[in-house]
């Protein structure tokens, strides 16, 4: 049976016990959410639906990983995607067991997005499996850190800055707080604080403050003893796990103003006192937090509480968004080519100038983040002999406004050398033509070819140009 006569039988089998749609764009982010579930009550469904709209997949399922997500899984195919027995957990730490089926959307012979039309089989699934009362998700993660700095791909002047920062820090024992953008790597580079430091063999403890509520949340950080709230075990908190190393509290702008009072005298005092119990336990961790905004940010919409601001940023690591360093753009494209060529099976394709000049000049809104999925998504359906083109980008990309598409005009274009009259046409036609090939390798940020691509002429024309006004590469 072909995938097409799967997809139809089940939904012929399935469709009237459907209680969740889920349609997400190509980022992954969802754009439409429909859960209809008779177990939940029908307020809990419209509040769920609507807190889903514009996030992330993982951020709203966050124990699910790229690998695991079946919508993420058709957006790289472009294949129907059926499973059984899938069970999740929610942003609220509630388990769902579901048989789900997964399209892609494609428009113009590109995957835009992909819809999941999924059944909740929990109740089918408790009968044979019980759940413990006890039983609270997990959704953190206690293994090595996965990267060092040999991964941050980078030869922007402020990114080797922040390499040279961590390689100072790294066997500190001061906090410190990483900020940048959504998708700018900010996990990257505490793994490779992590991986740098004397702390390297010790656990790198992760976990995400928005994935759950402020009840769950304490718990899991402290630990708990038996009989302190209905169901509670003896448990150690992730601080007791991380002892010796590294935790990292994600998104910690997320974590509720109360739980921040608490963490803040376990920074103060170097030790936990798990819930239920009397006795303070030491512990000996590094605590790395990371936020999406900058200090200012998070103290003007008060967010973090100040106190605990200044215990947790002792060293700050800022990191720049995509849309200012592009010059990394042409090295990460050839690595994620690079990296995605291999997982596929496939010949390293080249990447035709036009399409390499317009990446550099495309408004970067998901960071290194999207970048790295538009280059997935563009391999997936290239052809074995293609060069990557234009055609092959996500259609919402090759509609967005880019940053710069020629060289900058109006009050950013070099003026006519004045006066007109101490100079002959030649002389002030060479004198633009001089400003006019710099301001194109500003741009360009040194590449000949993008800036010869940029100014519309040979690269070898540029190269005799260059050498002829003693203009360097930048």
């Amino acid at each position: 049976m072909d995938t097409k006569e799967i997809a139809l039988r089940w939904l012929n089998e399935n469709l009237s016990y459907v209680d969740s749609v889920t349609v997400v764009d190509s980022t992954g982010r969802i754009i439409a959410k429909q859960r209809f579930n008779p177990r939940y009550a029908e307020e809990e469904n419209r509040e769920h639906n609507q807190w889903a709209l514009g996030k992330n997949l993982l951020e709203v399922y966050p124990s699910l990983n790229p690998e695991d997500s079946t919508l993420l899984q058709v957006l790289n195919t472009g294949k129907i995607v059926y499973i059984e027995n899938q069970g999740v957990w929610n942003f609220q730490g509630r388990k769902t067991v579901c048989n789900n089926i997964n399209f892609p959307i494609i428009f113009r012979g590109k995957i835009v997005g992909a819809v999941e039309i999924s059944r909740d089989i929990t109740h089918i699934e408790n009968r044979i499996h019980p759940i413990s009362p006890s039983h609270t998700p997990r959704p953190h993660r206690n293994e090595a850190a996965r990267y060092t700095l040999d991964d941050i791909i980078t030869q922007d002047p402020a990114m080797l800055r922040l390499k040279e920062t961590i390689i100072k820090v790294a066997n500190s024992a001061s906090s410190v707080l990483v900020c940048g953008e959504t998708g700018t790597g900010k996990e990257l580079v505490v793994s490779a604080l992590h991986n740098a430091s004397y702390r390297k063999a010790r656990p790198f403890v992760a976990v995400n403050c928005a994935a759950l509520p402020e009840s769950i949340l304490e718990g899991l950080l402290f630990g708990s003893r038996k009989g302190a709230f209905t169901g509670a075990e003896n448990r150690k908190g992730l601080f007791q796990e991380a002892d010796g190393g590294t935790l990292y509290l994600d998104e910690i702008n997320s974590m509720p103003l109360n739980l921040q009072a608490k963490l803040l005298r376990v920074v103060q005092e170097k030790q936990v006192l798990p819930l239920g119990s009397a006795q303070p336990i030491p512990v000996d961790v590094r605590i790395v937090s990371s936020s999406n905004r900058s200090q200012e940010e998070l103290l003007s919409r008060g967010e973090l509480r100040p106190d605990l601001l200044y215990r947790l940023n002792t060293v700050t690591l800022a990191i720049p968004p995509l849309n200012q360093r592009r010059g990394d753009i042409p090295l990460l494209c050839n690595y994620f080519m690079g990296k995605y060529s291999r997982l596929l099976g496939r010949e390293l394709p080249s990447i035709a100038q036009d399409t390499m000049l317009f990446l550099c000049n495309c408004r970067w809104h998901g960071n290194v983040r999207e970048l790295e999925h538009t280059i997935e998504a563009a391999l997936n359906v290239l052809g074995e002999d293609d060069t990557l083109s234009l055609e092959h980008l996500p259609a919402y990309l090759t509609m967005r406004e880019p940053l710069t598409t020629s060289i900058p005009a109006e009050s950013t274009t070099p003026e006519i050398p004045q006066p007109i009259a101490d100079l002959s046409l030649t002389e002030a036609l060479e004198r633009y033509e001089k400003q006019l090939i710099d301001q194109a390798m500003t741009v360009c940020h040194g590449k000949i070819v993008e800036a010869a691509s940029l100014l519309k002429i040979p690269r070898t024309t540029l190269q005799y140009k260059l050498e002829k006004y003693h203009l360097s590469k930048k």
